[in-house]
């Protein structure tokens, strides 16, 4: 692709092409243009194949769990609400035994990701401890300048600026000179 003699090829091939082309109303050849354009320098130049994306996680075991108590629970509230005295009972010890299973699922699939983040941070650490030591520390950008930048400009100057920069300064008694 980096050949120039190719692209001026390219160029010409393609000009001549758009004159012979493009005849008729400003509007019909901005149509055609990009489209004639494009075609004519995949047929030339072929097309560079696109990284295929990562196809989405599936769920763990733990995670489809997770969802499946959510949706037990979900189901036995629907059941409680339309239940009688008699059998409330019953579904609410039926609702507690869900709840605990579904903490213990949670929590145990919280200590997973701090394990995985805290091995990506040591690989990270391993890999490059500058950078990572870099990014540790700065601090995050937030927010966006609203100020129009001659303002901002004058606000730097009048506070950061000395008027009697160019006056000498006294002698001050008791000062320290460096030699």
């Amino acid at each position: 692709m980096a050949d120039e003699k190719a692209w001026r090829e390219f160029d010409d091939d393609i000009s001549m092409m758009l004159e012979n082309t493009l005849k008729g109303t400003s509007k019909r050849k901005l149509e055609v243009m990009g489209d004639l354009i494009y075609d004519f320098g995949k047929v030339r130049f072929g097309t560079v194949e696109s990284r295929q994306q990562r196809p989405e996680p599936t769920p763990n075991r733990r995670q489809k769990e997770i969802s499946r108590l959510r949706k037990e629970l979900r189901a036995l509230k629907h059941q409680w609400n339309k239940a009688g005295p008699e059998e409330k009972p019953g579904l609410a010890q039926l609702r507690e035994q869900a709840r605990t299973k579904l903490m213990s699922l949670r929590r145990a699939e919280s200590q997973r990701k701090k394990r995985k983040k805290r091995e990506q941070s040591r690989r990270s650490f391993f890999m490059n401890p500058h950078h990572f030591t870099k990014k540790l520390f700065e601090q995050s950008k937030s927010g966006e300048l609203s100020v129009p930048q001659e303002e901002l400009e004058d606000h730097l100057k009048e506070t950061y600026s000395d008027q009697q920069r160019q006056v000498p300064m006294p002698n001050i008694t008791g000062l320290v000179t460096p030699t």
